[in-house]
């Protein structure tokens, strides 16, 4: 995700959660789509370029 200048946060210090939570700050439905765009490529494998 930093390739792509998609920055997450893990919320492991927040109280009631675990380093299984991820925090991720989202302002414009560009963004948005930035950010699945870039989940989906993870969770494809594909890199950006590719």
């Amino acid at each position: 995700m930093l390739t792509q200048r998609i920055l997450i946060r893990s919320c492991a210090n927040y109280p009631g959660l675990d380093s299984r939570y991820y925090r991720v700050a989202i302002r414009s439905t560009a963004q948005n789509e930035r950010l699945l765009s870039a989940l989906r490529n993870v969770l494809t494998g594909i890199t950006p370029a590719d």
